[in-house]
């Protein structure tokens, strides 16, 4: 039975309809765009022939009344040189394009039209292919924690540039299923420790970064940690201030009142080696600081002249001397605690010189700031 052919009539929108969705997955996911375009300018460039796909190349001048008159036959021969270097450009470009990515461009009449159509379509194939990345995400056999967290994090920045916002849930559940099978006895106690009220991704990464690393210690180590927690949040026990859970913020030794009450009490052991003692301070100092609280020179001046053991005591009037000296700063106390402070029976006569130098050197306006010295 011979069957009649039927003429099938399209309209002609929807040739116009798959050109478009043609042109808007130019850049196939076979097609590495980011590592095309440079490797293609590079071809391009070398062959002279970058500037038409900059910048095009202008409609045929004998085209148009206005110009086909006018136009010297000088102008019309740098024309066509032009339109022979797009033609060349087009060909190396389309040339070093994947099988699906050629298809998709072939409608593409210039080399700046391919160009801009690629550049174009990697701009709007980005955030699929950082999806897919995300979604292929795994940590590799022998990777350290330390790395794979930091692909992790890469990514997802990556993603949040592109204006996709990964929700919590998503990266707890990427977290969980992607570690490679040393972490197997890891992922109970992990999904145990995420079990509990208000686990965040945040909490699970700071796991990661803790325990990860070597993977057989983490299961016991994160294991400890959630009894811990449990008795925490069973007694109310969490200290806002460091994030831990075996205190409370008023027992921290990041409480400001506590903090500030401490390096009021502050006191030299006897015995203590100065050295020591100044990490004491310097310490307290730091901790200060992170809170906002700056003490004064003169408060830091006179908790060092007043804290020091009573072995020292020979050695406090000759301390109080230099600091009487103009423009002396608890730097400057600091740093002769330092030098002189090992010795505190023999700290007195050993201070006397450079008290008596530097006393000098002041009075005569003496100071080289190349080697802190006072003497020239």
């Amino acid at each position: 039975i011979q069957r009649k052919k039927t003429k099938v009539y399209r309209n002609p929108e929807s040739f116009a309809a798959m050109a478009a969705a043609n042109k808007q997955m130019a850049v196939s996911d076979d097609l590495n765009y980011e590592t095309w375009a440079p490797m293609a300018k590079k071809r391009l460039v070398e062959n002279g022939v970058w500037d038409v796909v900059v910048n095009g190349v202008s409609p045929d001048p004998t085209k148009i009344p206005e110009l086909a008159a006018t136009i010297k036959a000088e102008e019309l021969a740098q024309w066509r040189n032009r339109v022979i270097k797009d033609t060349k450009a087009l060909k190396i470009m389309q040339s070093s394009l994947t099988e699906s990515a050629f298809r998709n461009t072939v409608s593409a009449a210039s080399a700046k039209e391919l160009w801009d159509l690629l550049k174009k379509g990697n701009e709007e194939a980005k955030p699929r292919r950082l999806e897919k990345e995300f979604e292929n995400l795994r940590m590799h056999y022998g990777e350290t924690m330390e790395i794979y967290l930091e692909r992790v994090m890469d990514i997802l920045d990556r993603l949040r540039i592109s204006g996709i916002e990964k929700s919590d849930d998503e990266v707890v559940r990427k977290l969980l299923t992607s570690l490679s099978w040393e972490y197997d006895d890891a992922i109970p106690v992990l999904n145990e420790f995420m079990e509990m009220p208000y686990m965040t991704s945040r909490d699970l990464l700071t796991m990661y970064e803790r325990y990860g690393d070597p993977p057989k210690d983490m299961p016991h180590m994160v294991k400890d940690f959630c009894v811990s927690l449990k008795k925490a949040i069973a007694e109310e026990m969490y200290c806002g201030l460091c994030e831990k859970y075996n205190h409370n913020e008023e027992d921290c030794c990041y409480n400001p009142i506590r903090l500030e009450k401490e390096f009021e009490d502050l006191r030299m052991y006897d015995g203590e080696p100065m050295d020591i003692y100044l990490g004491r301070v310097v310490d307290f100092l730091e901790r200060l600081g992170d809170l906002g609280i700056e003490k004064s020179d003169d408060e830091v001046i006179v908790k060092l002249l007043t804290s020091l053991s009573w072995e020292y005591d020979d050695a406090i009037p000759l301390l109080r001397e230099f600091m009487d000296l103009p423009d002396m700063t608890r730097k400057d106390l600091i740093d002769i605690l330092d030098q002189f402070g090992d010795h505190p029976y023999a700290m007195p006569h050993m201070m006397k010189g450079s008290y008596m130098s530097l006393k000098k050197a002041k009075s005569e306006q003496l100071w080289c700031g190349l080697c802190d010295k006072y003497n020239h």
